[in-house]
């Protein structure tokens, strides 16, 4: 049995386990995916549960995302609502942490403490750890808008320069001044900006603009000399065209591929807070009530706003909120002396 199919048996015991203590009978159970990914995850809309090669063997990560789905079978939503899909990630840890206990399975979670976001202090050190990873892939963002605003730049004078040497090229009576004057005013425009990104030619031997410019220049005078034909210049001419129409559709895609790492940004910010809001409600609950256990298949059966009501909105969790608004606050701050909002695409 190799390792996919030892993590695939066991989500099925593990499954098989929650199913007894939830007196949940699944028609189908949700499909497994084993892969090297960074993060565990259940998928509700496809019902995948998908866990990551460093998460195998883990009780914590086979619970938490196998109490995703029963509750999302439990209780079908429309909507999605991560605080609460994050509380019953964390209660399905230490249901299944007990339930395992003392049995063939205990080594689930042999090496793994209980997570304790409600220690005020371990609960401010994964809102900052968390942060410093958003943090971390703006700015990485930032170099890569500041990589594409300069190829932008570039790729216009390339464009530019394309479509003037086309016009002189329909006319077979070359003007040679006139495509002189071009190349000038291209190098003069050009000087001090840098190409960040590197583009060559897609269809070619992968050179860059410079040499195939250079080519170009190179038949044109040959044609002046009479060394070559005309359909030569043409044919050269036509691998800058073409240089310049895929390397500008491959800009045009990183531009797309830079506005979603922004909206990815935003969502991990929105991901941060209803983790630890979610896991801390759900350790509360763990840990001040003793009949935790008997009530848990009665709590994965209440609707959204019952639960919200009863834990979420609870005296004990204004500290965590505030916590995290100091955090955020303070990491903005941070965010803002390093200008880190300022570009626009």
């Amino acid at each position: 049995m190799n390792l996919e199919e030892k993590v695939k048996s066991e989500i099925n015991c593990c499954i098989n386990i929650l199913s007894d203590f939830l007196e949940v009978k699944i028609k189908e159970k949700p499909r497994l995916s084993f892969a090297k990914r960074d993060l565990s995850g259940y998928n509700p809309k496809y019902k995948v549960i998908s866990i990551s090669e460093k998460d195998a063997g883990s009780g914590i990560s086979y619970f938490e995302e196998i109490s995703h789905f029963f509750r999302d079978y439990i209780f079908p939503q429309n909507e999605k609502n991560i605080k609460i899909d994050e509380f019953f990630g964390r209660l399905g840890e230490s249901i299944g942490r007990n339930l395992v206990e003392n049995t063939k399975f205990a080594y689930f979670f042999e090496n793994e403490k209980p997570r304790n976001y409600s220690n005020k202090d371990f609960f401010k050190e994964e809102c900052d750890l968390w942060l410093n990873f958003w943090s971390s892939n703006i700015e990485n963002g930032e170099i890569k808008r500041n990589m594409f605003n300069n190829s932008k730049v570039k790729m216009g004078l390339i464009t530019k320069f394309v479509y003037d040497v086309g016009n002189c090229l329909t006319n077979k009576d070359l003007d040679f001044k006139e495509i002189v004057k071009i190349v000038e005013n291209y190098e003069k425009c050009s000087k001090g900006v840098g190409f960040e990104l590197e583009f060559n030619d897609l269809v070619g031997k992968g050179k860059n603009f410079n040499e195939l410019k250079d080519d170009l220049i190179s038949c044109l005078e040959r044609y002046k000399m009479n060394k070559n034909n005309y359909k030569k210049i043409i044919n050269t001419y036509e691998k800058l065209k073409t240089f310049s129409n895929k390397n500008g559709e491959n800009l045009r895609r990183m531009k797309k591929h830079i506005k979603r790492s922004r909206l990815v940004s935003k969502n991990r910010l929105e991901d941060l807070y209803c983790h630890l809001i979610g896991y801390t409600v759900a350790e509360q609950f763990i840990k001040n009530d003793t009949e935790f256990m008997e009530k848990a298949p009665i709590v994965f059966r209440q609707n959204n706003e019952t639960i919200y009501n009863y834990y979420f909105l609870s005296d004990f969790m204004k500290p965590y909120y505030l916590i995290i608004i100091n955090s955020v606050l303070r990491k903005f701050l941070e965010m803002r002396e390093k200008k880190l909002f300022r570009h626009k695409i």
